[in-house]
């Protein structure tokens, strides 16, 4: 990171400036929360973590919080991506955060509302890449690890995948909530035309 670019400067102060100008929201007709991702390197104990939470304290009225078991949605929800977070997380009140888990996670003790979303590399879970079909086993494959998600109550996010319509397809066919591209002209090029289709069905 360049000096002088911090969290606070190049996130949280444009965020709340904008969720100001919108009315308590990020886009005027948002529906949903619209969540931000905070990749958490390295290792992260209790002390660094409860920093961060002090620095998003500061701008509470932006973010979605959990207190005492209850949640109250704000405009922004914030999810940690990162192996050491998970439990420091769960023990925080009031807490700031939802945590990015891995497949690993499908029987985690920790609810739905700690770990709100699994992630998985497609590379790592799938050989097809989009030529041709894609092999009835390995479809089989991606949508038992969406519906394990589904069943514990999980959103469940595919990284690596290859930035082809096919892929994408299988991908959505699946139930798949998240999907990471590169090319995002080409993405939604594919998704509105895919969302047209289904809405003059």
């Amino acid at each position: 990171m360049r000096q002088g670019n911090t969290l606070e400067k190049i996130y949280l102060q444009p965020l709340k400036e904008r969720v100001s100008a919108n009315n308590g929201k990020i886009y005027p007709d948002a529906a949903v929360e619209f969540e931000i991702m905070l990749d958490l390197k390295g290792d992260w104990d209790r002390n660094r973590l409860d920093s961060l939470a002090n620095l998003i304290e500061r701008y509470s009225e932006l973010f979605t919080v959990f207190e005492n078991g209850v949640k109250t949605p704000r405009a922004v929800r914030i999810l940690l991506s990162g192996g050491g977070a998970k439990y420091s997380a769960a023990e925080q009140n009031p807490r700031y955060f939802s945590i990015d888990g891995s497949p690993d996670d499908f029987d985690s003790p920790l609810d739905s509302s700690i770990i709100s979303r699994t992630s998985a590399s497609f590379r790592s879970l799938i050989k097809w890449r989009g030529m041709g079909r894609m092999p009835e086993q390995e479809r089989m494959k991606l949508r038992d690890y969406v519906s394990r998600a589904h069943a514990s109550g999980r959103k469940i996010r595919f990284w690596a995948a290859p930035n082809k319509r096919k892929v994408w397809k299988e991908l959505l066919d699946a139930g798949v909530d998240w999907v990471n591209v590169d090319k995002l002209r080409k993405f939604r090029i594919f998704y509105l035309a895919r969302e047209e289709k289904r809405k003059s069905h």
